[in-house]
Formats: structure tokens, sequence, C-alpha cells
């Protein structure tokens, strides 16, 4: 199960700005174990910075824990508006 959390942080991090559903989907399960419970606090953790720092229209990338993931800082001001 793929939600709007599980998919914004891969797509600002991870994958190409424009993949699809099924694209991060394929990409999350080709990278995580086949482990429910890892799979589990995985999601935890990605709704966590979803709800702190990757919110939908106004992310927070300063201290976020994915921050060094980041594709450029470039990309990073022109998507929060700096």
């Amino acid at each position: 199960m793929l939600d709007a959390y599980t998919r914004r942080a891969p797509v600002r991090h991870l994958v190409q700005e424009h993949a699809s559903y099924s694209h991060v989907q394929e990409f999350l399960h080709r990278k995580l174990p086949p482990d429910t419970g890892l799979f589990n606090e995985y999601h935890a953790f990605v709704v966590e910075t979803g709800k702190r720092w990757c919110r939908p229209a106004a992310p927070e990338c300063e201290g976020c824990p994915l921050e060094e993931f980041l594709p450029a800082r470039e990309m990073h001001e022109s998507r929060s508006g700096r």
C-alpha cells in the first residue's frame, strides 16, 4: 500500500519528480527487503516525516532527516520558494 506520505518523500528525494504511483511502489519494493515489520517501521517513519517536514505545499527541508538526500540544494530552494 502506497499512500500520499509514502509517495511524497521518495518523489522529493529518491525518484524522478513526476514518477507514477506504480513506479514509486516498484522502487520501494526493490529497495526494501520483504519484511513486514521493517516495512511497517519504514511507513511510520515516512508518515512522521511527512507530517513534520515533508508537507504537501510547504515543505520544511531544514532539519528533515532526509535533507541530505535532496538531489540538489537549488532544487530544494525552488520547491520551497526560497
